[in-house]
């Protein structure tokens, strides 16, 4: 703490004595599995849903696939082709009327049109 003029300009003294507590105690790590456990969640239920609408409808929606994340939450889905995704798409209006997901236009996400995306 004593170093903190040297290496931080931007956070407040209350947060950083919050933050040593919660790391000297062990609340922070407790937290963090905590947290972990609560995505593990949100990502199953994601999945099992894009799996129940992709994978048991495959004859309608045969070339659809998805990331399974090792870390995180985000998942990547790949469309046809033929399937407009982009900002103004009926796709991209009905995820956002839903406000089932956050969804980004792959023309915010591949500067390259070559179909991957980071």
């Amino acid at each position: 703490m004593r170093l903190k003029g040297n290496h931080d300009f931007g956070s407040n003294n209350l947060t950083q004595h919050l933050l040593d507590q919660l790391l000297e105690t062990g609340l922070y790590d407790s937290h963090v599995a905590h947290l972990c456990e609560v995505y593990r969640g949100k990502l199953k239920a994601i999945n099992d849903a894009l799996i129940a609408e992709f994978h048991e409808s495959v004859d309608v929606w045969p070339e659809v696939s998805w990331t399974r994340p090792e870390g995180g939450l985000y998942v990547w889905l790949r469309f046809p082709p033929e399937v407009e995704t982009g900002p103004d798409s009926k796709l991209m209006r009905a995820c956002l009327n839903e406000a089932c997901c956050t969804c980004r236009a792959s023309s915010a996400t591949c500067p390259t049109r070559t179909g991957r995306c980071r």
